[in-house]
């Protein structure tokens, strides 16, 4: 059984996992669902720009640096509590902050009656060494298709309009991939071009694809006119890729009925066998956006930064999907 996003980051706190490293933007929907969890726990928020604040009005407190405000810590011998501290991923690099988060995550582990859990909210994904077997990384997941539908009948009530049953279905499979802020975004813009939500709004969420990816610097959107007849041999991969694009020319029928959409395949072999053209003609034979990945810009040189920016990568080409992602040189 899979278990729920808030269940989740709950039983990571249950387990006493002393820094649990969020990777969002949207801190709006982090802070939601810490209140979730539990409103009663005294929550402390650090944010770069603005110092400690109150995590409840947002209103700046007593002035303090990241170093001092984790030292308020230290010197307590029971407490329960939650410190949030947002954006101080270039603070991860000073030795001082990092020698105080792991005296406080350590005091977690072994100290009775101190149960202080470390939320690291950022938009990007940096883990010093020392900092390395203390860290769990929680991702928030992205809407389901029932929870995409739930945010457009709210936003259409919110702003009296009407959209019919299966223009919501239809707008539910484009949004798929993008989280509730950026879905709210889109259907702002969308209702402020034109007054309503229609299927012509279709083209807009494409574009606003394109601008995730372009923003990313890690995929490209390839222009492709090769065919599957271009490939030379490989019959029993051009007909299984023929009968798989039956189910991308009727896409919708397929997610009814259950049927298994297609996953990925691998293709092995020297320079000029067909690799590459085959990528480029499924997207044409799918009639589907073509991404390519550039593994070498998924490489960074801070511990976890390479995975950060591969799930990132995974993210988008999601958000496109469907899509033909053509990881080249996977090796």
């Amino acid at each position: 059984m899979k278990i729920s996003a808030i269940n989740k980051l709950a039983s990571y706190i249950e387990a006493l996992r002393p820094i649990i490293y969020v990777p969002t933007f949207d801190f709006n929907a982090f802070d939601e669902l810490l209140k979730q969890i539990n409103s009663n726990i005294n929550t402390y928020e650090f944010n770069e720009g603005l110092g400690y604040v109150n995590f409840a009005t947002k209103q700046m407190e007593t002035g303090y640096t990241i170093a001092e405000f984790l030292s308020l810590f230290i010197s307590s011998e029971k407490q329960t509590a939650f410190i949030v501290l947002k954006d101080i991923h270039h603070q991860l690099n000073n030795p001082k902050v990092i020698s105080l988060l792991k005296s406080i995550a350590l005091k977690n582990i072994y100290t009775d009656d101190f149960y202080i859990t470390t939320f690291i909210v950022a938009t990007k994904l940096t883990i010093p060494v020392e900092l390395e077997n203390l860290i769990t990384i929680y991702d928030t997941p992205l809407p389901t298709q029932k929870e995409i539908i739930q945010i457009i009948k709210v936003f259409a009530n919110d702003i009296d309009i009407q959209i019919a049953n299966n223009l919501i279905d239809e707008l539910s499979l484009s949004l798929k991939g993008f989280s509730a802020f950026e879905i709210t975004q889109i259907l702002n813009l969308a209702y402020q071009n034109s007054g309503t939500i229609d299927k012509k709004d279709a083209q807009l969420i494409l574009e606003e694809k394109e601008q995730i990816i372009k923003k990313s610097g890690m995929l490209e959107v390839l222009t492709y006119n090769e065919t599957i007849e271009e490939i030379g041999g490989l019959d029993n991969l051009k007909k299984w890729l023929s009968k798989k694009s039956e189910i991308f020319n009727r896409l919708e029928e397929a997610i009814k009925y259950g049927v298994d959409i297609p996953k990925g395949i691998m293709i092995v072999g020297m320079p000029g066998c067909g690799k590459s053209l085959t990528a480029k003609a499924t997207a044409n034979l799918f009639n589907v956006p073509l991404l390519r990945l550039d593994v070498g810009k998924l490489l960074g040189k801070y511990i976890g930064e390479s995975e950060d920016n591969m799930r990132r990568a995974i993210r988008i080409a999601e958000a496109v999907s469907p899509c033909i992602l053509w990881i080249d040189e996977i090796e």
